[in-house]
């Protein structure tokens, strides 16, 4: 699995990052879903990613001030996982397959995510 990690850094890019041709709602599908620590902060864990949610996200993201040392904290990360072709194929073509996967990189991505909770 692939782990691609973008920091936002500032309210500006926050804005726009998320809310830019309603990249994050306008394909959503019930497989894509909230987690996190911030997304249990705000009630989200486990719901579906839509509209609503992406601007409350935005609001309280765009809401946080620097932290006391000076620096610009990370805001928040958007993190994609992506698998390889070999992977996304037996998923397609697949059904007996289809729930072992999406069952294995549901758990790989739920152990990602912990993993990067701890490093920040």
């Amino acid at each position: 699995m692939i782990c691609t990690i973008t920091p936002i850094v500032n309210r500006q890019q926050a804005a726009s990052y998320y809310s830019r041709d309603d990249y994050y709602s306008k394909d959503a599908r019930k497989e894509d879903y909230w987690q996190g620590s911030l997304a249990k902060f705000l009630g989200l864990d486990g719901t579906s990613v839509d509209k609503k949610h992406i601007e409350e996200f935005i609001n309280f993201v765009s809401q946080r001030d620097n932290i006391g040392d000076g620096k610009s904290p990370t805001l928040a990360c958007d993190i994609t996982f992506s698998v390889p072709k070999s992977v996304s194929l037996l998923q397609a073509v697949s059904p007996k397959y289809r729930e072992i996967v999406n069952k294995c990189l549901k758990a790989t991505t739920n152990k990602m995510i912990a993993l990067i909770q701890k490093i920040n």
